[in-house]
């Protein structure tokens, strides 16, 4: 396989066999960190490719960060809703995770989402207690979760986290949905990076990723659901649905500005 973060686009799905979370783990301990304080003093991307020792990792390199963990702590059967609310959450990396997890319980909005899409979560890293913040959080809650690794560091952080204590018992970090319903079909998409992730304090392998999954939703109530955030700007009907196939169709794919639509929808009507 191609290098998964060296400028390509790679798309990885589930229906592929997949390393357990265990044996991804030890891939780590046992094969990649004894490298990292080496490979660390590279200052690029390019340095980093040209060092000897690294065509002989790259491939567990690539077998580490194209792994979906996926785990189900939720009920196997939940009756469908006439709506459906979807979440998103930049954690920081689960720096007040413990707070995070109480207000997922106890705040009047936070705790009917249905589907969560969380960004910035760590696994192993000192930053952050050594936690696994996605799982961690979807066992508390009863979800159902799938975590993307974006990145495997060689450090512990930048600016003050590098000062953390202890060190990174595995250095993943990366994006996770959870959701009350079951997911199937998990799939990862590559994205390239910005910036050198080689150049700063903080030493990165990867790069940031997208995360889709099928979730067994009504139709009819995720139809309502997307209709209802596209009319904020355009007016019904936007979409033209087929009971026989379950899918949908966008009447207007060149509406421009999805994510303001959505964004739209959500500042305008509040919290239903």
């Amino acid at each position: 396989m191609a290098s998964v973060w060296g400028g390509l686009f790679v798309h990885v799905d589930t229906r592929s066999p997949q390393p357990s979370r265990d044996r991804v783990h030890r891939l780590i301990r046992q094969q990649l960190q004894p490298h990292f304080p080496v490979l660390a003093r590279c200052h690029s991307i390019r340095e980093l490719r040209a060092h000897p020792l690294y065509p002989a990792i790259e491939p567990i390199v690539d077998q580490v960060l194209t792994n979906i963990e996926v785990e189900h702590f939720g009920p196997a059967g939940i009756p469908p809703r006439h709506q459906y609310r979807f979440l998103a959450w930049n954690l920081e990396r689960g720096l007040r995770l413990d707070g995070q997890i109480e207000a997922f319980r106890t705040h009047e909005y936070l705790r009917s989402a249905d589907v969560v899409l969380l960004t910035e979560t760590d696994v192993g890293m000192a930053r952050t207690g050594n936690r696994d913040v996605a799982r961690t959080l979807a066992r508390e809650l009863g979800f159902h979760y799938a975590f993307a690794p974006c990145y495997l560091n060689l450090t512990k952080g930048a600016g003050v986290e590098h000062e953390a204590e202890g060190e990174n018992e595995l250095g993943l970090h990366g994006n996770a949905l959870l959701s009350r319903y079951p997911i199937g079909r998990v799939r990862l998409i590559r994205l390239e990076n910005g910036t050198d992730k080689m150049a700063g304090r903080e030493k990165r392998l990867g790069s940031q990723a997208a995360l889709a999954a099928e979730i067994d939703l009504d139709p009819r109530a995720l139809r309502d659901t997307l209709e209802a955030a596209m009319a904020i700007r355009a007016g019904r009907p936007q979409l033209d649905c087929s009971e026989q196939t379950k899918t949908c169709r966008i009447l207007r794919p060149d509406l421009p500005g999805w994510c303001e639509v959505i964004d739209d929808s959500v500042r305008l009507a509040g919290p239903s």
